[in-house]
């Protein structure tokens, strides 16, 4: 089912129109880095993804790649031209939908996460709870669909399993998290 989702939800943002990307309410590293990785991907296939965050961005997330995607202005959400929103590490789905339905169309919603709170509140979701972070649900999405990171998807993805695995020292810090570390960091990772 895993592998199964990850090529449906490549159908869907490939599709898209004009898709928003929304991360965590609480802004860390992994809401971050896994939206700014595929904001990168998508980048490349020439779209531009804006990513809404509830406030400014930390200093310390500033050299993320694509942070000029980052916006806390509510506006992007009145397009009626929005057709597929996507968030990225939030369990909270009364937050989301408080946003989308800020919409007026209705947009595909897809839900990516791996807190086992996740509510299953998308049209698709994408919750793996064996999985130490976000970014290592897109890494294993960016596998299942043979892309191979960029330098700058490889950091943002690493920013985020460094950051909710304690820089692989906690006990989020699976087998699942140093392979991708290890995968990440050789696709040219700045760590």
């Amino acid at each position: 089912m895993e592998s199964y989702l990850h090529k449906h939800i490549h159908d869907l943002l490939i599709r898209a129109k004009q898709p928003v990307f929304i991360s965590d309410e609480r802004i860390d590293g992994d809401s971050l880095g896994s939206s700014l990785a595929l904001v990168e991907y998508l980048k490349g296939r020439g779209m531009q993804v804006p990513v809404y965050v509830s406030e400014s961005i930390p200093k310390m997330y500033q050299r993320l790649p694509n942070i000029e995607s980052c916006t806390n202005d509510l506006s992007i959400f009145d397009d009626k031209n929005i057709d597929l929103v996507v968030s990225f590490d939030c369990s909270d789905g009364d937050y989301i939908h408080r946003l989308v339905s800020n919409i007026p169309g209705r947009p595909t919603l897809i839900n990516i996460d791996h807190h086992a709170t996740n509510s299953r509140f998308g049209d698709v979701n994408q919750v793996i709870v064996e999985s130490p972070a976000t970014s290592e649900v897109i890494y294993q999405f960016f596998k299942t669909n043979g892309i191979l990171p960029s330098k700058d998807m490889a950091t943002c993805l690493l920013t985020g399993i460094c950051f909710d695995t304690t820089s692989l020292s906690n006990g989020a810090a699976n087998e699942r998290a140093f392979i991708a570390t290890s995968d990440l960091l050789l696709s040219g990772a700045r760590a």
